[in-house]
This record gives C-alpha cells, sequence and structure tokens, in this order.
C-alpha cells in the first residue's frame, strides 16, 4: 500500500528532554475561564524546512508532515479578558496520526502579567519576557520579536492580496508540559484550541524569514527551504479551556486523552 502524504519519519525524542524545562501544570488548573480577545492583529507565517531540522525536536508521539513545515504566530491583541498582551511563538507543523497539530518550540509575551501566568499555569506555554510587533506596510507585512535587547525573530510577507475571512484555518497547538497531580508528575502535551471569527485578511504568497535566533527559541537551528505563505487578519478569538492531552512517549497512532 502506498505511504500516504502525512505519513513520515516519527520523533525519536525523549519525552523527559522535551518537559525538562517545561511548565508545571496542576491537574486541577484544567478548567479555566476561557480568555477572550475582542480585538487582535494576527500574523501567521509558514515556510517549508529540511525536515532534519526539525525532526530531533519531536517526541515518538508526533510525525512530521510532508513536507515539513514550520509556523512563526504572533497575535497583538489589543482588548481582551486578562488586558492587551502580544504573544510571539514558533510551532513544529505536526500530526498525530492524521490530525495536524503545531507543537509549540517556545513562546514570548509582552504586556499583561495576567495573560502571562494564565497562559503559562493553564495552557502550559513557557513564557518569557519579550517584545512583539506587526507593522504592516503597502506591499508588505513585518513581524518582529525581540528579547534581552536583540533582535531574535523577523518575518515578512511581501505583496499581500486579500482573501475571504472564511479562508483562515488554523490547527490547534500543543504545549509541553509537566502534569502534576495526586500521583507526582508526568510529561504531556496539552492541547490548546482558539476560536477565531476573522474579519479581515490578506495572504502572501511570498513569505521570508529574515531572521532567526536558534538559542532564544530550544536550540531549533529553523533556516527557510522554501516559501508557503504569510496570512494577516484581524479578528476576536477565544482560547477555550484544554480539552485534550498526548502522551509524547506513545505511538503516533494513539487517541488524545480527553480532560475529564
Amino acid at each position: 500500500m502506498a505511504e500516504t502524504s502525512f505519513q513520515t519519519t516519527p520523533g525519536a525524542l525523549d519525552p523527559g528532554a522535551l518537559t525538562a524545562n517545561a511548565p508545571v501544570v496542576d491537574a486541577a488548573a484544567l478548567k479555566p475561564e476561557p480568555i477572550d480577545v475582542r480585538d487582535a492583529e494576527v500574523f501567521h507565517v509558514m515556510v517549508e524546512v529540511d525536515e532534519r531540522l526539525v525532526v530531533p525536536f519531536m517526541p515518538p508521539a508526533l510525525h512530521v508532515p510532508l513536507p515539513p513545515m514550520v509556523t512563526f504566530v504572533l497575535w497583538v491583541c489589543h482588548e481582551s479578558s486578562v488586558g492587551p498582551f502580544n504573544l510571539g511563538m514558533v510551532r513544529i507543523n505536526t500530526r498525530l496520526n492524521a490530525r495536524p497539530r503545531g507543537l509549540v518550540l517556545g513562546s514570548y509575551l509582552e504586556g499583561s502579567a495576567e495573560a502571562a501566568d494564565r497562559l503559562r499555569t493553564h495552557w502550559g506555554f513557557d513564557i518569557r519576557p519579550g517584545k512583539i510587533a506587526v507593522n504592516a506596510y503597502h506591499d508588505e507585512i513585518v513581524g518582529t520579536v525581540e528579547a534581552g535587547g536583540r533582535t531574535i525573530l523577523r518575518v515578512s510577507g511581501r505583496d499581500p492580496g486579500p482573501i475571504s475571512p472564511e479562508d483562515i484555518r488554523d490547527m490547534p497547538a500543543c504545549t509541553p508540559i509537566r502534569l502534576r497531580d495526586e500521583n507526582g508528575e508526568r510529561s504531556l502535551l496539552l492541547q490548546v484550541d482558539s476560536e477565531f471569527h476573522v474579519r479581515q485578511a490578506t495572504r502572501s504568497i511570498h513569505p521570508s524569514l529574515e531572521l532567526f535566533e536558534a538559542d532564544a527559541w530550544g536550540g531549533a537551528n529553523i533556516a527557510q527551504e522554501y516559501p508557503v505563505r504569510a496570512l494577516h487578519y484581524s479578528s476576536e478569538f477565544r482560547i477555550v479551556a484544554p480539552r485534550f492531552m498526548i502522551d509524547p512517549a506513545l505511538s503516533t497512532y494513539q487517541r488524545s486523552e480527553e480532560i475529564p
């Protein structure tokens, strides 16, 4: 039987290494109130990379799809239920069986301390302080993340054109965590789902990863091989309470564990 397009090299990273520096999330904290973002600007850049650069960061539960891709996501949240904040994250595009997921390599936040605390303690984001910006020009969208007095990420999309808001889709993210309950701690991936209502959107087929500082993103030496696309849109969205967990040590053919 011929292989389907999502079957490629599985990860082999020890789950303990994946979550060694991950946030500790209490089992009792997995039923939080949603975060409602009422006014946001989102820049979402996807590029194709060399498979050999991302497989070392993947646990056995996840496969790198064909072609292998990395997504850079910047949120500029002007108004939310936890105050204004900006979030920048890097995600490796993966699949759990046939289901797409974005494995979060790292994340930086600017603004609301409440947002940083809630995203870390309830959704497992390994939040670090940074400065996140999205600038829209007539012929280009540019997104940057700064931390420690230097630019650690710069992505862009040239010649954006309007698209229908209904064309915007995003995969769930997966954050590495150490879940703590009465039995101790265990390594898990926590699925993070967002429900978007997009008001206006553009797309560029000329995205560029202009700068990426590997040491600021967990040592991942990401470099662009081919452009895929850049999306820029205004929206409101909700980060809902986590609903599923994944055991990173199990086979990619496992079922997600539903959070009771």
